[in-house]
């Protein structure tokens, strides 16, 4: 995901490791995090020369609620999420990418439950919402836009919209010289609050291709693009030029 223009990488690689699912229940953790940095891969039988020692940017420890170092929902966006609001109020563009096999936990991180379970997406869209409503309108105003694709056997669909409804034209992926990646005939809705843009992801969520693995009943089967454009536009006061971003 992006971070912050300050730090020395605008690049930065998390691991986390969740909860146990009820499936779970009784199981040993393999995995140790004795530092926020640091990853042991322990073997099953707990041979000790049979360790493999990682390191990344920052991981997230999330198993038991009792370690030191545990990394609830709040943490991941104190740490992760605050960076991205920072970053598209700064005009640049983010991208929060989730990768790991089914049932690894990439929807609990990105999407999460209710209330203080909530994941890093309703938890950023809440935020981006929060400041603009806080912003002087005196000057600048916003416009909010959302697309929400899936990519499932090399077919792209557009999960803002009603499975029975889909148009006969197939959606394809085309790169523009100067307006990069963009899929023509995709919806992008204009929403004017956080609720809005939460009903469309439930909504989306529910149109995803799914089915049972040995390791999620209900596994989503396909990858997933939800893009949200935050345009600014400043007005001068004085009578000056206007100036429009987009991120």
């Amino acid at each position: 995901m992006a971070t912050r223009t300050a730090d020395p990488s605008n690049i930065k690689v998390c691991i986390r490791v969740r909860p146990f699912a009820a499936r779970e229940q009784g199981e040993t953790c393999i995995v140790d995090m004795p530092t926020k940095e640091q990853v042991l891969i322990n073997s099953a039988g707990g041979g000790v020369n049979d360790s493999r020692n990682f390191k990344f940017d920052r991981a997230f420890s999330s198993h038991c609620s009792a370690d030191p170092l545990y990394a609830s929902q709040e943490t991941l966006m104190e740490e992760l999420g605050n960076d991205v609001l920072e970053n598209a109020f700064d005009g640049f563009n983010n991208c929060l990418f989730a990768y790991g096999q089914t049932g690894s936990g990439k929807t609990h991180s990105v999407l999460g439950g209710e209330g203080d379970q909530r994941g890093l997406l309703p938890r950023i869209l809440e935020g981006l919402f929060q400041r603009v409503a806080a912003r002087d309108m005196s000057s600048v105003s916003f416009r909010c836009r959302v697309s929400y694709l899936e990519i499932y056997n090399e077919t792209v669909r557009d999960l803002l919209v009603p499975v029975g409804g889909q148009s006969k034209s197939k959606l394809e992926v085309h790169h523009h010289p100067k307006l990069g990646i963009y899929v023509p005939g995709l919806s992008e809705c204009v929403v004017t609050q956080y609720e809005e843009v939460n009903k469309m992801i439930e909504f989306g969520q529910k149109t995803r291709s799914v089915a049972a693995t040995s390791m999620n009943a209900s596994s989503s089967r396909s990858h997933c693009i939800f893009v949200f454009f935050l345009e600014k536009e400043s007005r001068s006061t004085t009578g000056g030029k206007e100036t429009k971003d987009t991120v």
